[in-house]
Order: structure tokens, then sequence, then C-alpha cells
């Protein structure tokens, strides 16, 4: 008898404000994933007080289970407040911070994504890596890999690479990794008391990347390096360009060509129609991501739901 896989979760975090984008990341995992693998996306819906995205939620999530009826939903909402509040939340958004406490609703093995990518492959792969018992396994900031070479050689090290070098400290700057793709472990964070640990740290000021420095610092060790394909960061195209000897030029070769996640972090994001070129090599991407968005907005006509417009 062959043996079940184990069922696929993906962990989606938005506010009021990304509900759509969220879900385009949901759509473009079930067009790419294997017909026979289970798959369940929980949607942690996070709010302060107020609730006026749920109705938006169920019906996103009914019209996508009507066209995959192999997908099933699980709808979390999350006050804010009632974890975090004051000086250690400052102006972190809700949904940022609740990837920080995957523990209070789920357990096992986890994909969690940002809302600003978009999936290119099966992330089946992905989520059946063994981490043998690290935390997570992420995906190394791909900027350090170009500037750890320039600081290997003397050369000036860059703002972010000092800033790596403050998070972790000197001999550790180049683990520091991007937090749009994670695969947690979270038995293993439960075993740890992973949660706890970061609800109780003060994301102030001092964390020019706030939620994202504190995960780097409480996992510094923890973690399994994973291939860049998996969070490919427009600046990955320019790492084509470097010399043989970047620093763990293996995680991320041949990511720029074949990407598994197009991860669109920065300021500009792909629905915002006047940056629609804002860097050429990915315009691919941005083009998929966008049709995708208006694929949804089709699909979601007539539901009554709170819809974003054409792209």
């Amino acid at each position: 008898m062959v043996a079940l896989k184990t069922p696929i979760q993906i962990l989606l975090c938005a506010d009021e404000g990304y509900i759509h984008q969220s879900f385009v990341v949901a759509l473009s995992v079930l067009k790419h994933m294997q017909q026979d693998r289970a798959l369940t996306v929980h949607f942690v819906y996070c709010h302060d007080a107020t609730k006026s995205g749920a109705y938006s939620i169920a019906a996103y999530c009914d019209q996508l289970s009507k066209t995959y009826p192999s997908c099933t939903f699980n709808i979390i909402e999350f006050d804010v407040t009632s974890m975090f509040h004051g000086e250690n939340r400052l102006h972190i958004s809700a949904a940022t911070l609740a990837r920080l406490i995957p523990t209070r609703w789920l357990s096992g093995k986890v994909l969690y994504l940002d809302a600003d990518l978009v999936v290119l492959d099966d992330v089946a792969p992905l989520f059946d890596t063994d981490l043998a018992g690290k935390l997570m396994g992420v995906v190394r900031s791909y900027d350090l890999m170009f500037y750890a070479r320039k600081a290997r050689y003397k050369e000036k090290k860059t703002k972010f690479y000092r800033h790596a070098e403050t998070i972790l400290g000197a001999d550790h700057a180049e683990d520091y990794f991007n937090a749009g793709v994670l695969l947690l472990d979270l038995d293993a964070w439960a075993a740890r008391d992973v949660d706890a640990k970061l609800a109780a740290r003060n994301y102030g000021q001092d964390l020019h990347l706030r939620d994202q420095d504190v995960l780097n610092q409480v996992a510094l060790g923890d973690v399994k390096f994973l291939h860049g394909r998996w969070n490919a960061i427009k600046g990955w195209a320019f790492l084509k360009r470097a010399g043989a000897d970047v620093p763990y030029r293996d995680e991320w070769e041949g990511c720029y060509k074949a990407p598994a996640i197009a991860h669109f972090a920065g300021r500009k994001k792909p629905w915002q129609y006047r940056n629609f070129n804002w860097f050429r090599p990915y315009y691919k991407w941005i083009k998929l991501y966008r049709a995708y968005w208006n694929e949804l907005v089709v699909v979601m006509a007539g539901t009554g739901a709170s819809l974003k417009d054409k792209v």
C-alpha cells in the first residue's frame, strides 16, 4: 500500500487592505498544485476591532472551493490587540504580527507566504523538504550574497550588510534571511516556545526591518537554508553577472531563469498600475501576477464581496 502524503498546509495572513492580494497568492498556489495532493489554506484575518472584511474572505473561499475542491480553506480571525499593543507593536501591521505566533492556531509543518508574491511551480517539493529538526526553512537574503563578496575582498560594506552585522553579529551576517517565505516546523516552534519569545520582543526603531530582524535573531543557527528559487526577489537578477566566487552561489544558481516563487519585495508592487514596468527582467512574472489578480476579480463578480478593480 502506498503511503498517503501529508496534506500541504499554507498560511496566509492579511488585514483589510491585503485580502485580494492574499487570495492571488492562494490562486497561484492552486494553479500549480498536483491534483492528488490535499491542501489546506489557513487564512488569518487580522483586525483591531472591526470585522468588515470577514464576509469578503468567506466569499473568496467559497468561490475558489468550487473550482478547486481538493483545497480546504480555514478562516481564522485574529484581534491583534489581544497580544500586541503599545510600544512593542509600533506601526507594524496586524498581518505581519500574526505570522509571529502561528502555534496559536496551527501545528505540524506549515508553509507561510507573504501577500506580495506569486507562486510559479508546485510547492509540494518545498513543503516536503526535511528540516531535520530546525525551526524553519528559509532563503538567504539575496543582496547579502553579493555584498558578502565585496566585504570579503575588503571593499566597502553596504548599509544593509552593516545592518545584518548589527542584528546577527559580524560572524553570522551572511545568514540573514528574508521572511517572505517560511517553511515552518511548528512542533519545533512549540517545543522551543518561539511564539512567546517573539511576542515578548520590543519591535523598536533600532530594528530597521522590525519583525524580520527579530525572526533572524530568535532563529539564528536553527534554520535550514533553501534554494533561492523558492523566494526569488528582483535583485537576484543582478547576481547572474556576479563572479563565480560569490558566496553561497549554489543556493541561488539558476533561480533567475526558473524561479518557483517570485517575491515582489520592496515598495513597488505589481498591482500598482503605473509601476507595471518597474523592473523589466521580472516583467513576465508581474504580468502573470496581474493576470491572476484580474481572474479573481472576474470570479468574485456578483458575490457582493468588497472587490478590487482590474489592473
